[in-house]
């Protein structure tokens, strides 16, 4: 496959997920992905951060024709390509669940209510990865986090990845240290030093 500009754009009739993932060096990290599965598109939002245990927050929205801005009870997730493969900004207003430890995700996501959001711009660092249906790509995310009342201010590394035709890519991993970028999907791996 050769990737195109516009696979940016939805793939009609396709089963298809945009994500983001993001990590500072202080290892803040946080991730949103939409899921588009006919009539329904899942919304996962996650954030990780030291003074604030792990936040999620989830839901399941009717699909829209646009599905770049989706708005539910207690959720507004915007995603925006300003230009393709180059530069991306995120929003979200959510209220989600903050847990005592990652575990409870697992086991009924109890925990205490709060607000979480962000204001987020994506560049790119790197070339696009191909993986066949869908593909990676590498960049420096800064902005805006708020975590409650408190607004942190974001400069870190994150990957963006959109895929379509199948479920999920398979296992997938992303991380960064000293030598880059990585992200694994099966056992095909990239890796990229994030310009």
């Amino acid at each position: 496959m050769s990737i195109a500009l516009a696979d940016e754009r939805p793939h009609a009739g396709a089963l298809e997920t945009w994500s983001l993932a993001f990590v500072g060096e202080d290892g803040f990290a946080g991730r949103v992905a939409t899921t588009v599965a006919g009539e329904t598109t899942q919304v996962s939002v996650m954030v990780l951060h030291a003074d604030a245990g792990p936040i999620i927050a989830r839901d399941a929205l009717p699909s829209r024709a646009e599905p770049f801005e989706l708005r539910g009870d207690g959720i507004w997730v915007n995603q925006w390509c300003e230009t393709p493969f180059e530069h991306w900004t995120y929003g979200l207003e959510a209220f989600g669940v903050q847990l005592d430890r990652p575990q409870d995700a697992f086991e009924g996501e109890l925990g205490t209510r709060v607000a979480v959001g962000w204001d987020l711009e994506w560049e790119t660092g790197g070339a696009p990865f191909d993986l066949g249906a869908g593909y990676v790509q590498p960049g420096i995310v800064h902005g805006e986090v708020l975590i409650g009342s408190d607004a942190v201010t974001f400069d870190g590394f994150g990957v963006r990845s959109h895929h379509w035709g199948t479920d999920a890519p398979g296992a997938a991993m992303w991380w960064h240290d000293e030598r880059g970028d990585a992200y694994v999907v099966g056992e095909r791996a990239v890796r990229w030093n994030v310009d």
